[in-house]
């Protein structure tokens, strides 16, 4: 059974997704390198005392600057969004990739194989890129030019849902969700907000007008009181409502989590898996005030929890509420 001082110097919500492949109730993890990501990790590390860190501080903010700064430099020119050129610049991408501080961050403090490739999203004449880092265990990761093949064939044919299908395999989810997932049907609503709805009257809004002070205890007090709950065992993984398997795979996630670092961080692991989904899917059926898109929650939107999530596990394992 792996022990949480396999990967202490991680990110919290990133050691605990890891924590779950290590055991082998997943195959695979993963998480992005966005502006959410950079953004949590550095205020978290700033708000981090040396003597509770695995790691010094400023040494890693300068990791997560320089591998921010790196990735926002970096140009891709496409002549034309076609299968071969595309291929090309995903090289490049890799390339640069491997040279970020927080790709070797990553692989130095986790047991197992971590992959970072481009991943492509193409929508109509526009074609944008960033970058994914994925967790397997020792020998149990793909071949990365299989993750980027798969995933720059089903953009230059205009069938994404292909990719996010075989995304869905790598992370462990079960078919009949994946499937769901793709039922976009005009007269059923949106699979993101299908899933959360059921525990849509458990989330406490008014809780979170009072700041990053309130806890998710306050957002989801009675979250646990439902079986869905569990269903929720991957940061953004959308269950079928009433799914058994989806149910049953969160509680051997959660057997899992429960002793390597306890329950009261195990629990908090769901709470924000369904509290990340649900902000997420409340943005797609509503658009954040005066804009549309895809909202993701910035780090402490949740709570305080959810910005001390982006701390190391090491840090976070001394707060008296998980002692």
């Amino acid at each position: 059974m792996a022990s949480q001082a396999a990967v202490e110097r991680l990110p919290t919500f990133v050691a605990l997704e890891a924590l779950s492949v290590l055991a082998g109730e997943r195959p695979g993890a993963s998480v992005p390198f966005d502006a959410t990501y950079f953004d949590g990790v550095g205020r978290a590390t700033q708000a981090t005392p040396d003597e509770t860190s695995a790691i010094d501080p400023e040494t890693r903010l300068q990791q997560v600057q320089q591998s921010r700064l790196a990735l926002n430099t970096t140009s891709v020119a496409l002549d034309a969004f076609e299968r071969e050129e595309v291929l090309a610049a995903s090289e490049d991408l890799r390339e640069t990739a491997e040279q970020l501080p927080e790709v070797e961050f990553l692989r130095a403090a986790f047991p197992g194989e971590v992959v970072v490739v481009p991943e492509w999203l193409r929508t109509g004449r526009m074609a944008d890129w960033g970058m994914r880092a994925y967790f397997f265990r020792e020998e149990d990761a793909p071949d990365p030019a299989e993750i980027v093949e798969r995933n720059v064939e089903a953009e230059v044919e205009g069938n994404r849902s292909a990719f996010e299908r075989y995304q869905g395999d790598l992370h462990g989810y079960p078919e009949c969700c994946i499937e769901a997932f793709h039922d976009r049907a005009q007269d059923r609503p949106d699979p993101e907000w299908r899933s959360v709805e059921s525990l849509a009257d458990e989330f406490r809004d008014e809780a979170l007008r009072r700041g990053q002070n309130v806890s998710i205890d306050d957002v989801l007090p009675d979250f646990f009181e439902s079986e869905r709950a569990l269903a929720f065992f991957a940061r953004e993984f959308f269950p079928e409502p009433d799914c058994e398997t989806a149910r049953a795979a969160g509680e051997e996630v959660c057997g899992a989590l429960r002793e390597a670092v306890g329950e009261a961080l195990a629990r908090d692991y769901f709470a924000l898996n369904y509290a990340f989904c649900y902000a997420v899917a409340r943005t797609l059926r509503e658009g954040p005030p005066g804009r549309g898109g895809r909202g993701r929650p910035a780090a402490g939107d949740l709570g305080v929890e959810h910005f001390s999530f982006y701390a190391p596990l090491s840090h976070v394992r001394t707060f008296p509420r998980y002692g």
